[in-house]
């Protein structure tokens, strides 16, 4: 996937959208109140965003050439959206 649109569940309109043309992007997270967005990039690194300002509030992992082999990234919230892991 090049970029990460979502929509509002209601009315069908794009809300965010995140384009990615030099990064492939996969497993997009919500927070557990959906302000926050935490999506992993086959680069190794989890990009977290603020879902209302489309702004990257920071990053996790560290950038590398992913081979075919390698485990993917994948981000995850706890219950309360207080802490994310990545493994």
């Amino acid at each position: 996937v090049d970029g990460v649109r979502v929509y509002d569940a209601r009315m069908g309109q794009a809300t965010f959208h995140l384009k990615s043309p030099d990064i492939r992007l996969g497993s997009p997270v919500f927070s557990p109140d959906s302000s926050i967005l935490a999506v992993e990039g086959f680069d190794g690194v989890v990009r977290v965003y603020d879902v209302r300002t489309s702004q990257q509030i920071f990053s996790l992992g560290e950038p590398h050439q992913r081979a075919k082999v390698l485990p993917r990234v994948a981000p995850a919230f706890s219950p309360d959206g207080s802490r994310i892991a990545i493994w």
